[in-house]
């Protein structure tokens, strides 16, 4: 089984992530995942949207496809009041070979991706991702940082994610794939 942390950052407005400032968010400086939140036409609350993984920084990549005042793509048109998510991963065995790393972050994207669809209900706009489901045994701890003190701070006062469980675990039992999801952890002072 592989094991992932990742670290959230937001939630930013698409001018926020546009004037993202890379040494005020040193460890999410160089971020490779995202997730897009907020509302289309049928819904009444922000849902998870879309979730990507990127080689460029992420505010290269939002502007790449996303614009209310010029989409390159009419998809991300759609979303309305979209907020950003920023995320930086680690694991004890995270890849260094480029191949190992690509296949390592199209694990963490697609389990993302269904993870959304199933437990949102709701289609997001990347579900060509739901057609080719992980095979291998993962577990990923999602950790939620605000943007305003992103210093040790946990969060989940956004709404958007609401449906987001802090914990993934997708196993295989037997002849049947599985996800086991904790939606909220609960700090516990000592």
């Amino acid at each position: 089984m592989e094991y992932y942390t990742i670290d959230w950052l937001g939630p930013f407005t698409y001018d926020e992530l546009s004037d993202f400032d890379p040494e005020k968010y040193a460890k999410w400086a160089n971020s490779t995942l995202y997730m897009i939140a907020g509302i289309r036409k049928w819904q009444n609350e922000k849902n998870v949207q879309y979730v990507g993984q990127t080689k460029q920084t992420c505010s290269v990549r939002a502007k790449q496809h996303f614009s209310y005042q010029n989409s390159v793509d009419k998809k991300f048109s759609k979303i309305k009041k979209a907020r950003f998510w920023i995320g930086t991963y680690d694991s004890v065995f995270k890849k260094s070979n480029q191949d190992d790393l690509k296949k390592e972050l199209n694990r963490l994207e697609h389990t993302l991706i269904h993870c959304s669809y199933l437990f949102a209900n709701e289609k997001i706009l990347n579900e060509r991702a739901i057609k080719h489901p992980v095979q291998e045994d993962i577990t990923i701890l999602s950790r939620f940082f605000s943007k305003n003190n992103p210093k040790n701070v946990y969060v989940r006062l956004d709404r958007s994610l609401r449906e987001f469980p802090d914990v993934i675990m997708l196993k295989s039992d037997a002849d049947e794939r599985k996800y086991y999801i904790a939606n909220r952890l609960t700090p516990v002072g000592i």
